[in-house]
């Protein structure tokens, strides 16, 4: 299939007689992650949708764009004879224009799969058949639904993905399909997005301007989407994934898509950097570009002036970037600027999955929950009593360490409780004096840590098991007398939170909830009695390291 497609353009651009250059684009995006019968629903049809959408509005020859999402066929076919009439009054005032028609969703063999609604591929090929522009690109992606990457639907893509290209292409139309005729087409739960729709969006932004013309063509752009497609799904469980092409454009010129050069903004990768690139929204944290740079060649990616992120890998070494890309103005990814970390912490999509830290300082404070036992119950049988309290600070600090994603090694300090009682004596001249008890406890350990971060590890979810020794001082204080005695003892504890984590500029700083139950029998009297100074703990904290 690589071959016909091939083959197809060098007969579409040996003789470049009339360009496509200066006519008005339409374009019509569909994502439905509606499933059909016997499917489960997409995640990210409308995702590749938008990015499609984003990308020809910024840099296409496209003055018109419609999107659809998750539409039924009346809506399709309904925007497709909107389309047509414009095109027609165009064409009757002797102008060009190019159509680009784009879908992503779920597809059998014979038809577009819009929920329980469908449209045959014959309806969808009389529809173009009859637009009256110069050029029709068609782009379909038959993406498949799965937690990383599996096949969706009860019938194969693969009978899709050779009907539509063999009964949709005619003279004056290119098709482009995400898969070959015995393959399946797959997303990506990582890109946020399907494998094909993400390398097609990135080359359009100029990763496949090959010969650095600030322009990319149909030629330039499918060559780099099937290299990288076919790369990328090269190690999934459902396999190899080929993109194909099929056209009849003889005469038609050169086809330009998309006009990098123009851009207001771009992010511009030396010809000295080398390695797997990924860029992303700081904010969102969406994958907006991937690459694969190799040295001694530029790169420049046209994107919207804002706020972004960059992870470099090089083999065993891995950035971090900021990136802030301003209007009229080139940045450079310069990663000397950018951040060291450790390699594992840069998956092969998605920035931030999962975050490793070598070093992190966590300082609590907290509530925690009044403990009356035995203890307790015999100082008020001496007649001690104590102020009416429901809860007693807790601070605490510790140093976590974490040598693996997922598990981290904690050691640190914090209070336990701090109680105090008092009584009235009568003396023998009838005077009356105060007797005070009190306690201070407090706790050092060490801690173990399991964590899962989600949501691109903004929020991370962990538990976590302690002990260590812990320690006490009471006080016993009665005019002129004042006794104090130590106390030792272990505690034992198990903790459940989420951390909240800043943004990728400060990915290492963040906000925790945690509850904790912890026990600590440490204080004991002559009674044989032992008071535990433990009890359930909620804190918040404040977290930072590097």
């Amino acid at each position: 299939m690589l071959t016909l497609g091939l083959l197809a353009l060098t007969a579409a651009y040996a003789a470049p007689q009339e360009p496509t250059d200066g006519a008005e684009g339409y374009a019509l995006i569909i994502g439905s992650n509606q499933p059909g019968p016997g499917q489960e629903p997409l995640q990210h049809a409308g995702d590749d949708a938008l990015r499609m959408e984003a990308v020809l509005a910024e840099l296409g020859d496209t003055d018109r764009i419609e999107m659809l999402l998750d539409p039924d066929a009346a809506e399709v076919l309904g925007a497709l004879d909107d389309v047509e009439a414009a095109l027609a009054r165009r064409s009757a005032r002797g102008e060009q224009s190019l159509f680009i028609f784009y879908y992503s969703g779920h597809a059998r063999a014979q038809a577009l799969d819009l929920g329980d609604d469908a449209l045959a591929l014959d309806d969808l090929r009389a529809r173009l058949d009859a637009m009256a522009s110069t050029v029709t690109l068609v782009v379909l992606d038959a993406c498949q639904a799965g937690a990383l990457t599996q096949v969706k639907g009860v019938s194969p893509a693969a009978d899709f993905s050779t009907n539509s290209v063999s009964r949709l292409n005619t003279e004056g139309m290119a098709v482009m399909a995400s898969s070959s005729a015995t393959e399946l087409s797959q997303e990506s739960a990582a890109l946020g997005g399907s494998f094909f729709t993400h390398h097609l969006v990135t080359g359009l932004r100029g990763a496949a301007d090959g010969d650095a013309d600030g322009s990319v063509t149909l030629d330039e752009v499918y060559r780099y989407a099937y290299h990288r497609t076919l790369v990328d799904t090269s190690v999934t469980a459902v396999g190899s994934q080929h993109v194909t092409l099929e056209t009849d454009l003889r005469g038609r010129g050169e086809m330009t898509l998309s006009r990098p050069g123009d851009a207001s903004a771009s992010l511009w990768l030396p010809a000295e950097l080398a390695g797997e690139a990924l860029v992303f929204h700081a904010d969102s944290e969406l994958v907006v570009a991937e690459v694969h740079k190799a040295a001694g060649e530029e790169m420049n990616l046209a994107l919207l002036p804002g706020s972004y992120g960059a992870t470099v890998r090089q083999g065993e070494r891995a950035f971090r970037c900021a990136l802030t890309l301003e209007e009229g103005e080139r940045t450079h990814l310069d990663l000397t600027r950018c951040d060291a970390v450790v390699a594992e912490a840069v998956t092969a999509k998605g920035p931030m999955d999962p975050r490793v830290e070598h070093w992190m300082v966590e300082l609590t404070l907290g509530m925690m929950g009044i403990q009356d036992d035995a203890y307790t119950e015999t100082l008020t049988n001496f007649s001690f009593e104590e102020p009416i309290q429901l809860f007693m600070p807790s601070v605490s600090a510790w140093l976590a360490w974490t040598p693996r994603p997922y598990v981290s090694l904690l050691a640190g300090i914090g209070g336990l409780d701090s109680r105090g009682y008092a009584r009235e004596m009568r003396a023998l001249d009838d005077s009356i004096h105060e007797q005070r008890f009190s306690w201070y406890t407090a706790r050092a350990g060490l801690a173990a840590r399991a964590s899962y971060p989600i949501w691109r590890a903004r929020i991370v979810p962990y538990a976590q098991v302690g002990a260590g020794p812990a320690w006490g001082t009471t006080s016993f204080k009665d005019e002129d007398i004042s006794d104090d005695e130590q106390h030792w003892g272990p505690w034992i504890g198990a903790a459940g939170g989420v951390q909240l984590m800043a943004g990728p500029r400060w990915r290492h700083f963040g906000v925790f909830a945690q509850a904790e139950a912890v026990t600590a029998p440490v204080i004991n009297n002559l009674f044989d009695e032992t008071h535990d100074s433990g009890g359930p703990i909620v804190s918040m904290g404040l977290r930072g390291g590097y």
